[in-house]
């Protein structure tokens, strides 16, 4: 399992495809139109992808996961 770069034809901006940790099947736009940054923010999925499978999802939880989480949990928003 990792990621692609890949451009559809017809559209201007690259995307990110692929299959994630959980088995879903991932397609969305990486917002750039220029190649080498899409490889870039590939190689970046992909490490994140290699270490959460192999340290598990608490190794690649960010402070903005866990705020977001905590917010959709009912978290107050104060703080």
């Amino acid at each position: 399992m990792s990621f692609i770069h890949y451009k559809p034809p017809g559209r201007t901006n690259w995307y990110i495809r692929g299959i994630d940790n959980a088995g879903v099947d991932v397609f969305r736009s990486l917002k750039t139109k220029d190649e080498e940054t899409a490889k870039a923010l590939v190689a970046q999925a992909n490490v994140r992808l290699l270490t959460e499978r192999v340290h598990g999802k608490e190794a690649v939880t960010t402070f903005a996961d866990a705020a977001k989480a905590y917010l959709d949990a009912g978290g107050e928003r104060k703080y």
